[in-house]
């Protein structure tokens, strides 16, 4: 199927660590074995994992922004027996209140792909009883620092659910929430995953110095034998990194060549001061600026409207002054016409006083 992505903006780090660090098999290995508490997972390998993203890039016209669907393979040594389930990681940065129905889209879809293939290679076998579907292991990873509040099962968002209950398909999702774990029982996992994850809890000044106070020793023993593919990804997230504190560039490319020489543990040695509070005031009144500027064009906007409806009113008063001079004239004409009137009726009046005085004889002296 063609490859059709769906272009999100994000940082870079967000971008580093839900498409390129679990793509990799050694890293997504460790995050299943060391985070996601399912008792069949605490032994698999790279060599069990099969990356199938690509599959379900679209699907169904469903826009799948999913960041990683692997297929991995589970042997079970003392039943030997063997199997394969799907887990799916969706990375949110913020919570996402829709997250599980996301998620249901994407589960529906992946059964869906499974069913078409398993039919092309056995034929009707899908039709049978024995016919299953692999299980799916949905996965939220979750960067942020505000309390998880989404909904962990499907049903709570469905209107009324208690009552229609039978009617729901219901699950729920496992949440790895990177903040929940300290620096410390990151580096304790001793692996290049949870090394990534202490990185991406960098998001303040003190974030910043509670890393610098890590063991330099154990940071670089993390590293000392790591794959080639894995260092390479993690000079990647460094270099994310770098930019969003603002490193100057050249301080950033000896950060990357530290990593590439593994020796992690001395990062940010010897580097210019890294002033993340300044940086965050400058945010703040680039945002304080931006909100003013805003205020002020409401202010404006305001005054127009106040402008436009005096407009309205001088202009409704003209109109009104205008009809009442036009009803004066009105009158004064009507005026007119009746005072014409009774000059003709007096003028007329007279000629007949003029008359009778005359046949009367009497004089009109």
């Amino acid at each position: 199927m063609a490859e059709k992505q769906t272009i999100q903006k994000a940082s870079p780090t967000k971008d580093i660590s839900s498409k390129t660090v679990f793509k990799n098999p050694v890293l997504y290995c460790q995050f299943l074995r060391n985070y996601v508490n399912h008792p069949l997972l605490k032994n698999v390998q790279p060599e069990d994992i099969e990356d199938c993203t690509d599959r379900f890039v679209s699907y169904f016209g469903v826009e799948f922004q999913a960041d990683t669907i692997k297929r991995v393979h589970i042997r079970d040594k003392k039943q030997d027996f063997e199997f394969y389930l799907i887990s799916l990681i969706e990375h949110k940065s913020k919570v996402d209140y829709n997250v599980v129905v996301q998620l249901l889209k994407y589960m529906a879809c992946i059964w869906a792909e499974y069913e078409k293939q398993f039919g092309i290679e056995y034929k009707d076998k899908v039709k049978n009883k024995s016919f299953r579907y692999p299980p799916i292991i949905p996965i939220v990873y979750y960067e942020g620092t505000d309390t998880w509040t989404a909904p962990m099962h499907l049903k709570e968002r469905i209107f009324m659910h208690e009552v229609f209950a039978d009617y729901i398909p219901d699950f729920t999702y496992f949440l790895v929430k990177n903040h929940d774990f300290s620096n410390e029982e990151l580096l304790n996992r001793n692996d290049e995953m949870s090394l990534i994850m202490l990185l991406n809890k960098i998001q303040n000044v003190n974030d910043f110095c509670e890393f610098q106070a890590l063991s330099t020793e154990e940071i670089n023993d993390i590293v000392k034998k790591s794959p080639e593919a894995v260092i390479d990804i993690l000079v990647m997230v460094v270099q994310a990194l770098c930019t969003k504190l603002n490193v100057s560039k050249e301080d950033t490319d000896k950060c990357m060549e530290k990593v590439r020489t593994r020796n992690m543990g001395y990062l940010w040695e010897n580097m210019e001061k890294i002033d993340i509070q300044e940086e965050r005031r400058l945010a703040l009144q680039a945002r304080a600026e931006a909100n003013q500027a805003r205020a002020e064009a409401d202010v404006a906007r305001a005054e127009a409207d106040v402008a436009r409806a005096e407009a309205d009113i001088a202009r409704a008063e003209a109109d009104q002054a205008q009809a009442e001079l036009v009803r004066v004239k009105a009158e004064a004409n009507q005026t007119k016409t009746e005072f014409v009137e009774a000059k003709k009726e007096l003028q007329a009046e007279n000629e007949r006083l003029k008359a009778l005085l005359e046949a009367y004889g009497i004089s009109q002296d």
